[in-house]
């Protein structure tokens, strides 16, 4: 969203400038420059993003290889009954870390035009498996 909305301003600020200064040259200069810091600007943003994004993710992978660790040690010392709900959860923990793995895979790919929609799905995500690791 901030990307589309400084993006945005930008064209609307370049597109003003030329309509309003088209013989002055140095303004136009001017407005390129900026623009050009502009999206220097968002890729430090984006850069930013994403390697905090890539640190919650192998932080969160962690913490579900310590909780898969647990469980198969009580899965080792527990009753038959107690047996296959301990499974089902380390089954259900093995497909979130999948899920996140697979998400620091896109990660690590040329995802600027998509960033805002796979944060999202990524943050929903983290939040889902922190939900199932604190209960």
């Amino acid at each position: 969203m901030k990307f589309s909305l400084l993006k945005f301003s930008l064209i609307l600020s370049i597109s003003a400038l030329t309509f309003f200064g088209c013989d002055q040259r140095s303004d136009t200069e001017k407005a390129v420059d900026k623009m050009e810091e502009a999206g220097e600007s968002i890729g430090d943003v984006f850069r930013t993003e994403s390697e905090e994004l890539q640190k919650d993710i192998e932080d969160l992978i962690d913490d579900i290889d310590q909780r898969m660790e647990g469980l198969e040690s009580d899965l080792s010392e527990a009753s038959d009954d107690a047996k296959s709900e301990i499974q089902e959860q380390i089954d259900n923990l093995k497909d979130q870390r999948k899920d996140l793995n697979s998400n620091l895979e896109k990660l690590g790919q040329n995802i600027e035009a998509g960033w805002a929609e796979f944060k999202t799905n990524v943050n929903k995500t983290i939040e889902n498996v922190r939900k199932d690791l604190n209960s």
